[in-house]
């Protein structure tokens, strides 16, 4: 019965699935408010969880400032006003983790 690959391609398949790593998110946008900034972005499709990165330089490089995170938004609290901060955000499921995400930035503002 396993002569033809037609009979033996699918169960291997089935039996090990093919992960792929979730697209990096779309849409993301910073939004600066007194101290702090939040961030809201578009759902990946496969992604389990996401990553945000920050930097106060251009283009980074990026540091994680939260993993795990469940929902397309996040408020980034205690920043120094002032100071303009640039963020990313990466897709995470069990394949791995996404490229990142365009750049936006924002300035908090005074308390």
């Amino acid at each position: 019965n396993f002569r033809n690959p037609c009979n033996w391609i699918n169960p291997v398949r089935d039996t090990f699935p093919v992960r792929k790593t979730p697209l990096a998110p779309a849409g993301l946008t910073a939004v600066a408010g007194p101290g702090k900034i939040t961030l809201n972005w578009n759902g990946s499709s496969g992604a389990q969880s996401y990553n945000i990165k920050r930097s106060k330089a251009n283009g980074g490089p990026y540091t994680t400032v939260a993993s795990g995170v469940i929902r397309t938004t996040f408020t980034n609290f205690r920043l120094r006003p002032g100071v303009i901060f640039f963020y990313v955000v990466t897709a995470v499921n069990a394949a791995g983790e996404s490229g990142n995400s365009r750049q936006a930035s924002a300035k908090p503002r005074v308390e």
